[in-house]
């Protein structure tokens, strides 16, 4: 996720790895798959980002100018580039595209149930169809 005119800069998490944007001007959301993501394939373990902590802040410090690009939930970015902040864009191949998590009790007596309903509604384009509904909807305009 980055502010539109950033676009030219960079075309994606390989650039990042690569330093073309400083690593204290990613914002990473703390305590996230991302920031573990970040430490383990960008940074070599050093905390050198901007650090956030809701999604909310993430694209807030983005589209502010406190952070020049973050790692986003593909989904997240979608909503809020569609919705909120008409000013960022999202650059770059999603590197999770059908990652979806769901929290549970550990030895939940009902996880297979719910295994099952996943795989079914996924086949039958439901999930496609909620993601759509609710992760690319458009309010701001095109560019």
């Amino acid at each position: 996720l980055t502010i539109a005119k950033t676009t030219g800069i960079i075309s994606g998490i390989e650039d990042i790895k690569n330093g073309k944007i400083p690593l204290n001007r990613i914002g990473i959301l703390l305590q996230s798959s991302h920031e573990e993501y970040y430490l383990r394939e960008v940074s070599n373990g050093a905390r050198t980002y901007y650090p956030v902590h809701s999604e909310e802040e993430l694209c807030s410090s983005v589209a502010s100018g406190l952070a020049d690009a973050s790692i986003i939930d593909s989904s997240s970015a979608e909503y809020y580039t569609n919705n909120i902040y008409c000013n960022l864009t999202i650059i770059g191949n999603d590197f999770n595209q059908n990652i979806y998590s769901i929290v549970i009790p550990q030895d939940w007596i009902y996880t297979q149930d719910l295994d099952v309903a996943i795989l079914s509604l996924t086949e039958l384009g439901e999930l496609n169809k909620l993601k759509i509904k609710w992760f690319q909807t458009k309010i701001c305009p095109d560019p």
